[in-house]
């Protein structure tokens, strides 16, 4: 991985983004992210897609399954609604979580976290 992408608060995207480097979003997104890196939800960041990469921290908000190789951490005052899928999670308290919980990682997850 080369870098970090950041998606400004004033930032809105519709359509699906993907890539290598690490990305961190303020801004709205509307379509899914997939990349090798770490994923960001900043606090004032919402995404309606699914996420899926090497690790993923949710402080905002999100409307779609979540897929880690690694790690998924949703953090106080952030709101997932969706499936999130990872060998690791952690949800803080006062995160609020709609969905399911799958912690057995097969191969497919990681292939799709991989594109």
């Amino acid at each position: 991985m080369s870098g970090e992408t950041r998606i400004g608060p004033g930032i809105a995207i519709e359509g699906e983004i993907e890539g290598e480097d690490d990305i961190r979003l303020s801004g709205r997104v509307q379509g899914s992210i997939r990349t090798r890196g770490r994923i960001q939800i900043e606090k004032s960041g919402n995404v309606r897609g699914d996420l899926a990469g090497s690790t993923v921290e949710v402080k905002g908000r999100v409307e779609g399954d979540v897929i880690s190789r690694g790690r998924v951490e949703v953090h106080a005052d952030a709101a997932v609604a969706g499936t999130i899928r990872a060998a690791r999670i952690l949800i803080a308290d006062g995160a609020r979580f709609t969905g399911s919980v799958d912690m057995e990682m097969t191969a497919d997850a990681g292939r799709r976290t991989a594109r």
